[in-house]
């Protein structure tokens, strides 16, 4: 529960932010690949008064819309907008100031045209995705290679991996997705995706929604939208879970980030300390099927 101590929302953070360089001394500076830096901010009210906007990831707005309704139910003079286009945008929106906060499953410095040392990183979770398969397809378990050949097209029907005959129909996420590029990075591993897609598709709900009505459809999701018809298929034998995660055995995953400028508003600082705050990484954003900060240190591939 929040305190209902609130101040004025509209004065920057001056003197609270200190940056903390992801990686080797160059992680800060601007150019591809290179980093944001970790915001490692001073406590401030835990309620304030104002208004802010968030955009950016789809695998991650269930969470930061919970965390918005949260945070206005217990600070009455507190607007938080939540929208969801993909990470890239999200990353984008941060840098020009478009946003105040800008949700991404990636690192700044995979994103096109942006300049990692204009904004700051907070990680708020971790994210568990999935190979989701519609129950039609009859897997419930394939290999990384497998993957990459129904990726690449090369297996097209589920009878080649141990399923039903039946066509496989590939779902695919818009350039700029951060799902996207973590499933390139940490599954494809360099192998490209098929240019006959049966749809490409911009947000997880939009490709829930798709893969519902497709029997022989299979894409790639936050563990947390899964449901219904859906199934999350095991990848070498792993099932994806948070112990599985945190013990290197299942690749899928990413750390979360919520990107802001380097002096972001006091509402902008103290929501994010609400999300990072033990009681909502260890309460409703578990009952969401997202991991806390704390499930590991590991980076998967797309954290490198």
């Amino acid at each position: 529960m929040l305190p209902s101590r609130l101040i004025g929302a509209g004065v920057a953070v001056a003197s609270v932010l200190t940056l903390a360089a992801c990686g080797d001394p160059a992680s800060t500076s601007s150019g591809a690949g290179a980093q944001a830096a970790v915001a490692t901010p001073s406590p401030v009210a835990t309620c304030v008064s104002g208004s802010i906007s968030a955009d950016g990831s789809s695998a991650i707005k269930a969470l930061i819309q919970k965390a918005a309704d949260n945070y206005q139910a217990q600070c009455s003079g507190a607007t938080i907008t939540v929208a969801a286009t993909n990470s890239s945008t999200g990353v984008t929106k941060a840098s020009s100031g478009a946003v105040d906060i800008g949700d991404s499953d990636i690192p700044a410095g995979l994103v096109q045209g942006v300049d990692a040392s204009t904004i700051v990183d907070h990680p708020v979770a971790i994210v568990l995705f999935a190979v989701v398969v519609n129950s039609g397809a009859g897997v419930t378990n394939l290999t990384s290679a497998q993957i990459r050949d129904i990726y690449s097209g090369k297996d097209t029907n589920w009878s080649q991996v141990g399923g039903a005959n039946l066509p496989i129909a590939v779902f695919e996420r818009t350039a700029g997705s951060g799902t996207r590029i973590t499933f390139d990075k940490d599954v494809m591993q360099g192998t490209p995706e098929t240019t006959n897609a049966a749809a490409v598709i911009n947000t997880t709900q939009s490709v829930v929604q798709s893969m519902s009505t497709t029997p022989g459809g299979v894409a790639y999701l936050s563990d947390s939208s899964v449901s219904g018809s859906l199934q999350a298929v095991s990848i070498d034998g792993k099932a994806p879970s948070g112990t599985a995660v945190a013990d290197g055995s299942y690749p899928f995953f990413s750390h979360e980030h919520c990107f802001t400028k380097p002096q972001p508003s006091v509402l902008a600082l103290s929501f994010l300390q609400y999300i990072q705050s033990a009681a909502f990484q260890n309460g409703d954003l578990t009952t969401l099927k997202y991991l806390p900060l704390s499930t590991t240190t590991r980076k998967a591939a797309v954290d490198q």
